[in-house]
């Protein structure tokens, strides 16, 4: 290793930079998707890969495919997409924007010190978008989506497939 330190050192070390990453299993190598690019995840077949990015009021999630030119498969409003254990469906949080839930935001952004009105202003926004949040099914061959029936549950944005492809498991309670 410290012949190694030497070499890349040396002026004409960028030649040496890759067969020594080789030999000592360092070489990575990175493509950039999104500058902006968040919760990113990999669908368990690995063809595809999601991530969220935008503004937080206003989040698209996209999925591109993980080979070649990473084409985009889709691009939908909505956040905490999960893929089916054979990487044909996506499941989705997708909380439509109602008058509401704007007044919410904006009350919570209007409390910037911290104290109690700010957290009742979190909490009112949190409960909304719990009993506003939709679960969308999506399916990556032909992009056709359905609504799951929820009710008038709230829901937590975590969601999760079942291993037969077709269930979709989440959190939810009565209000």
């Amino acid at each position: 290793l410290t012949a190694y330190i030497r070499l890349l050192n040396s002026p004409s070390g960028d030649q040496y930079l890759e067969p020594i990453a080789l030999q000592t299993g360092e070489l990575f190598v990175t493509e950039e998707l999104s500058a902006d690019g968040r919760n990113p995840r990999l669908s368990p077949d690995g063809r595809f890969i999601s991530y969220e990015t935008g503004p937080a009021k206003n989040t698209v999630t996209r999925i591109r495919r993980t080979e070649g030119a990473h084409q985009q498969v889709a691009e939908f409003e909505g956040t905490n997409a999960v893929f089916a254990p054979d990487g044909s469906k996506v499941a989705y949080v997708r909380i439509p924007v109602t008058e509401e839930l704007t007044k919410a935001q904006q009350a919570l952004d209007n409390q910037t010190e911290p104290g109690p009105e700010r957290t009742y202003a979190q909490q009112m926004l949190t409960r909304l978008q719990s009993k506003g949040s939709r679960i969308i099914l999506r399916d990556l061959s032909n992009q056709n989506e359905t609504e799951l029936k929820t009710g008038d549950l709230l829901k937590q944005p975590g969601i999760v497939f079942g291993a037969d492809n077709l269930t979709v498991y989440f959190v939810g309670a009565p209000e």
